[in-house]
């Protein structure tokens, strides 16, 4: 059964959805810019029924989550390591999708010793990590709309290599052959963390492979088994 919670991460409200199996290896799943834990929603189930213990949450400024006066990829990483001590997870696998996946790559950056396995999916390392017509499409939205989320994917983030290589949990890099990001900032990824896999998904876009939450079960289910 999926059970809907919330926890505050310092003074922000972060709502999150659960499906708790005994003894079941937790994984967290976080979606992408402008979207929530609905992008996950079949998915969920594929995994419980594994044997998982599953943890989607909504980012905050997404879904049911607190509002923010701006968005920074850093306080998303601080808001996934506060959830997995409030649940007392140990060692989750994490999958993050486009800003999930920046997130996830910040988390174990910045926290060397709380997750087992991370799965990052289009992902880019910098703002230029974006081809440039979409970039330049973003850009001539935000000067109409002054969405905060546009202006975190316009100025956000900045990963460098030397930071990439204290990743030291093993490391799945998926990436679409028809992305909106860059190939080099995801072989960048998986060449610089010390266990990293790079797995090209031949005519995929930027979220075909995901919003597909059958596909995306096949993509992820051999690389969690091993667990």
């Amino acid at each position: 059964m999926t059970e809907r919670k919330e926890t505050d991460s310092g003074g922000v409200r972060i709502s999150y959805l659960k499906e708790y199996r005994d003894s079941g290896i937790p994984i967290i799943l976080l979606h992408g810019n402008g979207e929530d834990s609905s992008l996950y929603s079949d998915l969920i189930g594929m995994l419980s029924d594994d044997g998982f213990s599953v943890y989607v949450m909504d980012s905050r400024g997404h879904g049911m989550s607190g509002k923010v006066d701006r968005l920074r990829y850093g306080d998303m990483a601080d808001d996934v390591m506060h959830l997995i001590r409030h649940e007392r997870l140990e060692r989750p696998i994490l999958f993050g999708f486009s800003d999930g996946g920046i997130t996830g790559l910040l988390l174990a950056i910045k926290y060397p010793d709380a997750l087992g396995r991370l799965i990052v999916a289009g992902i880019n390392l910098s703002s230029d990590g974006i081809v440039l017509w979409a970039r330049l499409l973003l850009r001539l939205i935000f000067l109409f709309t002054r969405s905060d989320k546009l202006r975190l994917m316009l100025t956000q983030p900045d990963i460098r290599a030397e930071q990439l290589r204290t990743i030291d949990v093993p490391t799945v890099v998926l990436y679409a052959e028809k992305d909106v990001v860059k190939l080099l900032h995801s072989e960048t990824v998986a060449e610089n963390v010390r266990n990293g896999e790079l797995i090209r998904l031949e005519g995929h876009t930027h979220d075909s492979y995901v919003r597909d939450n059958t596909k995306l079960y096949e993509l992820l289910a051999d690389h969690i088994r091993e667990e």
